[in-house]
């Protein structure tokens, strides 16, 4: 190989791991800005290099989330789990954009493997709670808020939801408790729902 042929080669490669650095982060940069559709095309070109990588999938796929783009973020979230079916993280994932969408079964599957893998994670045990909910299943929502206050007590959301649930069943002075703690923990509607059933 010439001396000018292998410098080329030296040079291109230079360029090319120079561009691959600068782009580095620059998708997550963008996400956090709000700038979803510009994050989604940075992490395509991330994932052009590296197609296989569950992290820029994911990302990708939270991107078309915010979006509003369910399908391409269900095609993301679908290949991060080909490459990684135990990701508890993409799991719940997939399950929110289904349970944004309503379909409560398929995000209530996905939400209890998520659980299955990660016992103590009171993200997947609350999630798991709320798709139940949903559903009407109040014995099996009630446990798995319960799960997910045993595993995190400033979980302000899972107080907010029992008490939602507690409502439903009469049981307002509880309800009322943990109301107030949701408020505590500066969850939204916490304070409406004190004013509404607790005065």
């Amino acid at each position: 190989m010439s001396l000018i042929k292998h410098t080329a080669i030296v040079v291109s490669a230079v360029i090319l791991f120079s561009c691959s650095g600068n782009e580095k982060g620059k998708g997550d940069e963008l996400f956090q800005a709000g700038e979803y559709q510009q994050a989604v095309e940075a992490y395509s070109r991330e994932l052009g290099l590296n197609p296989d990588n569950v992290s820029l999938l994911y990302n990708r796929a939270r991107a078309h989330e915010e979006l509003g783009n369910y399908e391409k973020a269900m095609e993301d979230f679908k290949a991060a789990l080909e490459q990684d079916d135990r990701n508890v993280k993409v799991l719940i994932g997939l399950g929110d954009v289904f349970y944004k969408q309503k379909d409560y079964e398929n995000a209530l599957y996905h939400y209890k493997q998520a659980a299955q893998f990660e016992k103590n994670n009171a993200v997947a045990l609350f999630k798991v709670g709320n798709a139940h909910h949903q559903l009407g299943n109040v014995e099996e929502a009630m446990d798995y808020y319960n799960d997910a206050l045993r595993e995190n007590q400033q979980y302000g959301d899972a107080y907010y939801y029992r008490g939602a649930l507690k409502v439903s069943q009469k049981k307002v002075s509880s309800a009322c408790e943990d109301f107030r703690k949701a408020q505590s923990l500066q969850v939204a509607g916490a304070g409406e729902a004190l004013q509404k059933y607790c005065r």
